[in-house]
């Protein structure tokens, strides 16, 4: 062969041996900084709990005593432990943390303001979220921050911007939701305690953005978005006692099921659980597992519903392409503490797409299930065999979570 050619071949060899080693290069410092960030990660979440474990030491808090231990549990959440450290000043206000995310009873000298746990009100207010601003609202425009000039103090009063309720309408859910906000954020906040609570409910009621709330209530981006975020951190504060089922240890039969003849078979069902996809929108290299059976990128969400509407239980980190019984078995595996435990004889419905375990009764496979496929209320439409019979009513209690979906979804 031409030495011209020996030295092209030769020469392409070389420029691809250059290539491979600088690709194994690559993946060995795509390796190491992900084992920087694993051990940086354990090390930041190795201080936050001596960090928690030191308080709990300073405020007399020791191993003989059984708050001790429920701690231990509840600061393997790197959030709670974060919010433990940083939001939680007095020893008062630690002890009643420890006690609300633990599920101990209250000591009596610590025992909750009956405000800032009152049950909350129907969200009725994202209606009424303008005539609420026209009347509480700042008055006045000398005094704003930001690009408007002025300080984060106090709320400012004008008589160039008068916000008239047009109806005087003023529901008691929102004096409800201020009453229980005034108290968890009476320390915390140094401006109006009423324009905070303006600013989020502008924000979560009506799917407003930063921009949007900035113009509306003259106030910077900066400003809107910490106490947005202050008060979403005393709502969290709340959730432990909202967002959980009225009987804990599901030992009551619903009335929904006892008043209803043809449900009490299901006696025993204390909820629903059921996936639901969300689309979302996700870079290229994620979006094959992204993609589900509609061919749409989407996030797989599991829920577990109570029969009073209320969400027990969410998880929300699953790619499109996962199947929801792989969703369900992670979660019962990844989520001891949080996901609910149930008694002997107590179990969730969930669809025929789901395995036959302990704690889950599905569907029957392969016969008639939503209602829709009845066809109607004639007498050639009703379930016909107690295979049909059981689906039909397994269905219409299971539509709980389908309601929920509807509300989650709208929102």
């Amino acid at each position: 062969m031409a030495p011209g050619y020996s030295s092209g071949g030769s020469s392409k060899r070389t420029r691809s041996d250059s290539t491979r080693d600088a690709l194994n290069r690559l993946a060995d410092l795509r390796v190491q900084s992900n084992e920087s960030w694993a051990r940086r990660e354990e090390q930041k979440q190795a201080k936050s709990a001596r960090a928690c474990m030191e308080m709990l030491k300073a405020d007399g808090i020791t191993r003989q005593d059984p708050i001790y231990h429920t701690a231990l549990r509840m600061f393997r959440d790197g959030y709670l432990r974060d919010f433990f450290i940083k939001d939680c000043i007095t020893p008062e206000e630690r002890l009643n943390f420890i006690h609300q995310h633990g599920g101990l009873p209250y000591p009596p000298a610590f025992a909750p303001d009956p405000l800032l746990f009152a049950p909350l009100p129907p969200p009725t207010c994202s209606g009424h979220m303008d005539d609420w601003y026209k009347r509480f609202g700042p008055q006045d425009d000398d005094g704003g921050d930001g690009a408007n000039g002025g300080s984060d103090g106090n709320m400012s009063t004008s008589s160039e911007r008068s916000y008239g309720s047009d109806d005087g309408y003023y529901s008691d859910e929102e004096d409800s939701i201020l009453d229980m906000l005034v108290a968890a954020l009476k320390a915390r906040l140094s401006v109006c305690l009423m324009e905070a609570l303006g600013i989020f409910l502008y924000i979560m009621a009506g799917g407003n953005s930063n921009r949007a709330t900035n113009n509306r209530m003259v106030r910077s981006g900066s400003t809107i978005s910490k106490y947005f975020h202050r008060v979403l951190n005393a709502i969290y504060a709340m959730a432990a006692d909202k967002n959980k089922p009225v009987d804990p240890n599901f030992e009551r039969v619903h009335y929904r099921v006892v008043n209803e003849e043809e449900f009490l078979p299901f006696a025993g069902a204390a909820g629903a659980v059921d996936g639901t996809h969300i689309p979302c929108i996700v870079v290229v290299d994620d979006s094959i597992q992204h993609r589900n059976c509609h061919h749409i990128t989407s996030r797989n969400v599991l829920f577990v519903v109570g029969w009073d509407d209320r969400v027990i239980f969410a998880d929300a980190g699953w790619p499109g392409s996962v199947h929801d019984q792989r969703v369900l078995t992670e979660a019962v595996r990844s989520y001891p503490f949080a996901f609910p435990r149930l008694p002997w004889g107590k179990y969730f419905l969930v669809d025929s797409g789901y395995a036959s375990r302990y704690g889950f009764l599905p569907s029957y496979p392969h016969f008639l299930y939503h209602l829709d496929e009845f066809g109607g209320n004639t007498e050639a439409a009703l379930p016909h065999g107690r295979e049909e019979t059981f689906n039909y009513m397994h269905n219409s209690l299971c539509n709980t979570v389908e309601r929920a979906f509807g509300v989650i979804k709208s929102q």
